[in-house]
């Protein structure tokens, strides 16, 4: 290897050198792409986390070349982690409520009514009030059969116009308020 690739050893964290190390030799040995992501670490002690994309060219004097990018993908990461805790809070709520709640897809005829929906997610309230066992990804069509007309028509508008529906009710194709 030419020196460029492994003058970035000294800069990165012990971990990531060491599997960087690994990712350079398995490229040497066939030939192609390099892709690794690791953590840099710069002057002020502040660690970076980059994504290195480079590809092996044999040069001349039987020497073989890296020509790639190193970007910094830092912000990318940050936002991740911050998706994932938001993620993680939502999941811990929407599971601990009381109310039972479930996620739907509407399902529209080409005259835009809305025909159907699918369960997308389901909190464990939702089972208990409903009675409905595991519907998630099923039709409303075949797990409740015979639901009531208010209820896609209602939902529906909500999906597709963004109004508000409230409705309270026996839910006869249930058999439960």
């Amino acid at each position: 290897w030419p020196a460029a690739p492994r003058d970035l050893l000294h800069l990165m964290e012990p971990g990531d050198a060491t599997r960087f190390e690994a990712a350079l030799a398995a490229a040497a040995r066939e030939p192609g792409r390099l892709r690794f992501e690791g953590r840099l670490v710069g002057a002020s002690g502040k660690s970076r986390t980059v994504e290195i994309d480079g590809r092996l060219v044999e040069g001349g004097n039987a020497r073989r070349t890296m020509l790639g990018t190193i970007r910094d993908v830092s912000e990318r990461h940050e936002a991740e982690r911050e998706i994932r805790e938001s993620e993680s809070r939502y999941r811990a709520l929407f599971h601990s409520i009381d109310e039972g709640f479930c996620v739907v897809d509407m399902v529209f005829d080409a005259t835009g009514a809305a025909v159907d929906l699918r369960f997308r997610e389901t909190n464990g309230a939702f089972h208990r009030h409903s009675g409905l066992g595991d519907v998630v990804g099923r039709l409303a069509s075949a797990a409740v059969p015979g639901l009531e007309r208010v209820w896609l028509d209602g939902l529906g508008k909500v999906c597709a116009e963004g109004l508000s529906f409230r409705h309270s009710g026996r839910i006869e194709a249930l058999g439960r308020i």
